[in-house]
């Protein structure tokens, strides 16, 4: 267990945001596509009428679709309008500008609605943990299988409600699946009975100047990312009756529907998390930042890890302001997710009644963890060996904790299984100099004492370094260099004067060389000597 300062810029090893491609599904820009057709729906021939009492669902999709197929650009929803509406669905290319003054009303009449939604929120009958129509329901906006779509405002979203649960179509007002390049800025939702914002499955993206007013009910999430990667979650006023922003990673989840999944195993990695002040109301156990993680049924739980989570800067008041929920509901808690470079540091937490400033984060499986406040008890993943996943081949860790789990990775970093003579099944193998910097280390917390780096390594010839490096500052504690063409063992010692977390791995030194060059490491130990 550790508490430390950590920057998140981390300089000589490259890391942040924009340094992995793993899990991405689109290129890398954030917004909307170069401007075809910009439209407003008061005009012909969409023909909203903007009275809050008519279906304006048609008018408004109808420019989606028209402004899609033109190549994209703005459909606007001109202020002092209300917009009553069902479930509308964004087109690639396609920005939807709620303007000042303007409000986007949900509707509860279910013939307003494109894909039929059922009233209720629990669904009767079903022994599934948190089985409910919220998910199986389409979101008020949603995108799915899209790039280059975008929410702004200034203006308003304003979800509804019946005079019961039983009585109301509750859907999330904002939600994506497979979407890359999206932007939601600068909108206000106000009275959500369901999430705020869930992205689901979706990389390079950007959440900013949101405002979440008037929570009318529990399930009231602010910002919920699932299996997302590259994504920017900034300077949002989040009130909230549930948690408030969170990372989740999901594998095989049985509430599926026709509108999301989690059946393909994607990571959940380069998220930044900044300047957002999370108010939750509730005092019903809820949380600031969370992180879920049920990945258990993952056959492979290298895919579905949390990496390069960085979450400063932020004011977060819920019963429990930064906590995790590791218990897979819905299979075996045999496997745990594999979470590295976490980054935590400038928050301020406020317990809101009866709560604590964390919970269960010393649960994760974590490697290379830093933070300043003691309330980020996140253990680092320790053993006899002292690293986790030493051999790539998940032992000393979970059977499905494999290749590069636990183990963080730098350009051309990976962990392959082709057989190059190496002492078991997978390696640690860096490579492609000749785009930059590649290294794969593994981030551990070490106490004052001097120890023993010993790996198994393999070289095309290039000179490999061999490195121990204090990760708050980018001190390079000790490093060797190796060149051999067979494999061999090679040890480093060092010693640690002050508690911190060290990295220990391999890289090229530097950018540039030949596109042929690697470096392999392979049964890696560390023994405190002394």
């Amino acid at each position: 267990m550790q508490k430390f300062t950590h920057a998140y810029a981390f300089g000589l090893l490259a890391l942040g945001c924009g340094t992995a491609s793993d899990g991405a599904l689109g290129e890398h820009a954030v917004g909307t596509s170069a401007a075809a057709l910009d439209v407003s729906v008061l005009d012909a021939p969409y023909d909203a009428v903007g009275d809050g009492v008519t279906n304006d669902r048609p008018a408004i999709q109808r420019a989606i679709d028209t402004v899609g197929a033109a190549g994209g650009g703005t459909v606007s929803l001109p202020g002092t309008h209300a917009y009553l509406t069902g479930d509308l669905e964004l087109r690639s290319g396609v920005t939807l500008d709620i303007g000042d003054g303007a409000t986007l009303v949900q509707s509860q009449s279910p013939g307003d609605y494109a894909h039929t939604p059922t009233k209720g929120r629990d669904i009767p009958g079903s022994t599934v943990p948190f089985m409910t129509y919220l998910d199986q329901n389409y979101p008020l906006i949603y995108a799915g299988s899209a790039s280059n779509v975008a929410v702004t405002g200034p203006g308003t979203i304003r979800m509804t409600y019946g005079t019961s649960d039983t009585d109301s179509i509750l859907v999330h007002a904002i939600g994506f699946n497979l979407v890359s390049n999206y932007t939601i800025s600068n909108v206000t939702i106000d009275g959500a009975s369901a999430y705020n914002i869930t992205m689901r499955n979706t990389d390079h993206g950007d959440i900013s100047g949101v405002k979440t007013t008037h929570p009318n009910t529990l399930n009231s999430d602010g910002i919920s990312l699932m299996n997302s990667s590259f994504v920017e979650v900034h300077d949002n006023q989040l009130t909230t009756l549930d948690d408030g922003i969170y990372v989740w990673a999901s594998y095989a989840d049985p509430r599926r529907s026709a509108w999301w999944n989690s059946d393909t195993p994607r990571s959940s990695h380069d998220i930044h998390v900044y300047g957002n002040v999370v108010d939750n109301q509730s005092t019903n156990g809820s949380h600031g930042f969370l992180f879920i993680n049920w990945t258990a049924s993952a056959p492979d739980e290298s895919q579905v890890e949390v990496a390069r989570i960085s979450v400063h800067d932020n004011t977060l008041g819920a019963t429990y302001p930064v906590a995790a929920l590791n218990q897979d509901l819905y299979h075996s808690d045999r496997e745990k997710t594999p979470s590295k470079d976490i980054t935590f540091r400038n928050n301020v937490l406020t317990v809101v009644g009866n709560g604590a400033t964390s919970k269960d984060l010393n649960g994760m499986a974590t490697t290379d963890f830093s933070g300043d406040d003691p309330a980020y008890d996140i253990g680092l993943a320790t053993n006899d060996t002292g690293l986790y996943n030493f051999d790539f081949d998940g032992h000393n860790a979970f059977d499905n904790e494999v290749a590069t789990s636990f183990w963080s990775t730098e350009g051309g970093a990976s962990a392959p299984s082709d057989d190059v003579g190496q002492p078991g099944g997978h390696y640690g193998q860096i490579a492609g100099f000749q785009n930059g910097y590649a290294g794969i280390y593994q981030g551990v917390y070490l106490v004052p004492g001097q120890y023993t780096f010993t790996v198994a390594t393999q070289s095309s010839g290039a000179p490999i370094r061999l490195f121990a490096i204090r990760a708050s500052n980018i001190d390079v504690t000790g490093s060797t260099s190796f060149n051999n063409t067979t494999w061999q063992g090679v040890s480093l010692t060092f010693t640690v004067t002050t508690a911190d977390t060290y990295r220990l791995g391999i890289d090229n030194q530097g950018a540039g060389g030949d596109p042929g060059s690697f470096g392999r490491i392979d049964s890696a130990s560390l023994v405190k000597i002394n």
